[in-house]
């Protein structure tokens, strides 16, 4: 099921998901195509976290939820990456789970 579609500079980027099953939530992988403005594709793949945003600039947001536990409460992040960096293959569930234990450390 398609859930994104954004034209950042030169690219467009469309993001699209497995329907689950019996109405379960939805889960990765999440799967992406960046076509240029001519339409030829450049790059196609899978990200771990849904692309929920996007702002004014270059970055969209990834949504990254940490599940708290019995006791504790969810934590959720948004978490800004490049459509550069995506095609450069540097965006990977490690990555942004640094990125995310960084913010976190201070």
């Amino acid at each position: 099921m398609p859930y994104c579609l954004y034209n950042k500079g030169n690219y467009i980027i469309t993001s699209f998901f497995q329907n689950p099953e019996w109405r379960g939530p939805v889960e990765g992988p999440y799967y992406y195509d960046i076509i240029n403005l001519q339409g030829e594709l450049v790059s196609s793949g899978t990200l771990d976290y849904p692309i929920i945003t996007e702002d004014n600039c270059e970055k969209i947001f990834l949504f990254v939820k940490i599940e708290g536990g019995w006791f504790e409460d969810d934590e959720v992040f948004l978490v800004g990456v490049t459509i550069e960096d995506i095609i450069k293959g540097v965006i990977s569930k490690g990555s942004i789970d640094e990125s995310v234990a960084r913010f976190k450390e201070g």
